[in-house]
This record gives structure tokens, sequence and C-alpha cells, in this order.
């Protein structure tokens, strides 16, 4: 089984005149709903082998806030990360679930749980897709709304990521940090 978990970047400004939607940063606000996230990872003790991040600004600066908060316990040799992989993709940049798909397929079998830093509509629609069906999905509030800093976490019925399919995998949560 491996573990997926799908973060919306947080809030950003909007792209003020003569610059790209790809260089818009995060607000305060956004910056603050990112360190509750962190700290959410963290105490759930969510920690992935493995970071993709799309390389718009503002999804990278939400992973910055958030890695301090994923390093090792230096009291706790079972929680000890040898190495976090993180790479930072243009190719996350408002991509379809498709591209993301088969960006994952391709992955080392050594990879067990992996965090997308990424954008919507392709995160949500991504986490839908790799859910399935049934109550507990439908009930999700995946499908009513996935705000900036929304993280989705699922287990994938696989073993290897080449084996990466639409339904293989089971929504465990959505969280959603305080809106306030």
């Amino acid at each position: 089984m491996k573990r997926l978990y799908l973060l919306r970047h947080a809030e950003a400004r909007p792209a003020s005149r003569g610059s790209s939607d790809f260089a818009r940063t995060l607000t305060d606000r956004g910056r603050k709903t990112a360190a509750l996230v962190a700290y959410y990872l963290r105490d759930q003790d969510y920690r992935p082998d493995m970071v993709l991040c799309s390389n718009a600004k503002r999804a990278e600066e939400t992973w910055a806030v958030i890695a301090p908060a994923l390093q090792p316990y230096e009291d706790s040799v079972e929680r000890l990360i040898e190495s976090l992989e993180v790479q930072y993709l243009k190719s996350l940049y408002l991509a379809t679930p498709e591209t993301m798909i088969m960006l994952m397929r391709t992955l080392p079998e050594t990879i067990n749980s992996l965090l997308i830093v990424g954008h919507n509509p392709g995160i949500q629609s991504l986490a839908i897709t790799l859910a399935g069906s049934g109550e507990a999905v439908a009930d999700a509030p995946l499908y009513r709304d996935f705000p900036p800093t929304a993280l989705a976490v699922l287990n994938l019925e696989i073993t290897t990521w080449a084996a990466l399919e639409e339904g293989c995998g089971r929504l465990l949560e959505v969280a959603i940090p305080d809106r306030g």
C-alpha cells in the first residue's frame, strides 16, 4: 500500500499588474494556514518519503513554511528521515490529474508516501479521481470545497506506483485549516 498527501498551495496574492500568475506570492493569511497544516502533518505523524512541488512561487513558499515542521525528531531514531527528496517541477503548475498520475507512475518503488503541493482544479480533481466512489467519499468536503491549504490524505491500494489508476485509493481524510 502507498500513501498520498495532496496539498493545495496556500492563499496567494492576486497577480499584480505586469506580473504573471506563476509569480504570485503568499499572503500573510496563507503563511498562517500553511503553518497550521505543517503542524497538523507533524501531529498526525504524516511524513512523506518524497515531495513533488509545483515550481510556481506560491507552491514553493507553501512548502517552505511546511518543511521545518517535518524535520526529524532528534530524540527518536524511529522517526529519523534519512533524506527527504524534494523536486520542484514546472509540470505540476496547473497540472491535470492525468499529468500527475503519469508522473507518479514513474516514481521509484522505494517511495511509500508522497506529498504533492499543487494547484486547483487539478489537485482536487486528482483526489476525487483516485478516491473512487462510495458513501464516505461522496460525503467528503472534497466534492464541495477544496480551498487553499486543503489537504487530502489517501491510502492507495497498490504495491507499485506503476499500478496507479483511477479509483485505486481510499480517502482517509480531508483537512481544511481554520479560515479565520
